[in-house]
């Protein structure tokens, strides 16, 4: 992967950045606490951990340490303006750890969840791959509390729905 290879990923990471925190908008402020299952994250909790995927794993990756340091990550926010501000804080931080990356680095790698994994597979996957996951969930959780998610890959269920007359 050289310098470009990098680019090319963050070009990729910032349009996903820009659909989480379009989705973070969509979250009702009043259902912030929102939790349908009661061992499951609340609304705001799964927002949260979707924001700190990109501190803990970008560090990860920087560091090729398992589980690494904890730089700053987005205190726990109690409302959607608090969430969508930390996480365009710490995603711009995470890009610049990214973006510090030299080609060689991304072929190294160290244990991980007692297998070996590459810098590259931890951009792709436990970081870019993981958030999408979770963001799937913060949808259905959206949903759940009676609102209507931001269109992620396409229209919504509610832009496609034909005109009522």
């Amino acid at each position: 992967m050289a310098k470009d290879e990098i680019e090319e990923f963050i070009q990729v990471w910032e349009h996903e950045s820009g659909v989480t925190k379009d989705l973070f908008k969509t979250i009702p402020n009043d259902k912030f606490e929102f939790r349908p299952d009661p061992q499951g994250r609340s609304i705001g909790e799964l927002a949260h951990h979707i924001a700190e995927v990109e501190t803990i794993f970008s560090t990860i990756a920087r560091e090729r340490t398992f589980p690494g340091s904890r730089p700053a990550g987005p205190e726990s926010p109690r409302n959607v303006a608090d969430l969508v501000s930390g996480y365009e804080r710490v995603h711009r931080d995470a890009v610049e750890r990214v973006r510090a990356l030299h080609p060689e680095d991304l072929d190294r790698e160290f244990p991980f969840f007692g297998r070996q994994i590459s810098v590259r597979q931890v951009l792709r996957f436990p970081l870019l791959h993981h958030q999408i996951h979770h963001r799937g969930q913060l949808m259905m959780l959206i949903r759940q509390a009676g609102a209507v998610p931001s269109r992620v890959y396409g229209p919504s269920r509610e832009e496609s729905a034909p005109a009522k007359r």
